[in-house]
């Protein structure tokens, strides 16, 4: 939503790298916002032939994460900057993430609508 868009645009700095469910929400508010994710929605980075299937790994490797440092390292080689957590990552996240970072990222199954925040990444690591 632009309302969702708008308040992360202004939590967010222009040089951001982002890390959210846009893999798999291909109308995530974050495309609005001009900002570098981490992973595009996947159907459409495949239709143009790019090679995005180790991002993938990494992406997927990341929520699986057993513990705070291997959810750092694992995202180290992405250059990620901040974490975006919207009602698109709490609907998606907790069934594809670990207990680990469930708590890392304050997500729980089944979560309440509320508004996004962002996290960065050197307050998580």
């Amino acid at each position: 939503s632009r309302s969702a868009a708008s308040l992360l645009d202004a939590s967010l700095p222009n040089a951001a790298v982002v890390f959210a469910a846009t893999d798999r929400v291909h109308n995530h508010p974050l495309t609005l916002t001009g900002r570098t994710l981490v992973s595009g929605y996947g159907g459409w980075i495949w239709s143009h032939g790019f090679d995005w299937e180790n991002r993938a790994r990494l992406f997927t490797s990341a929520l699986a994460a057993g513990t705070r440092e291997e959810f750092c390292e694992t995202l180290a080689p992405l250059a990620v900057t901040h974490v975006a957590i919207t009602d698109d990552e709490r609907r998606t996240w907790p069934e594809a993430s670990s207990p680990a970072v469930q708590s890392i990222l304050g997500l729980a199954p089944g979560g309440e609508p509320s508004p996004p925040r962002v996290l960065a990444l050197r307050d998580i690591c």
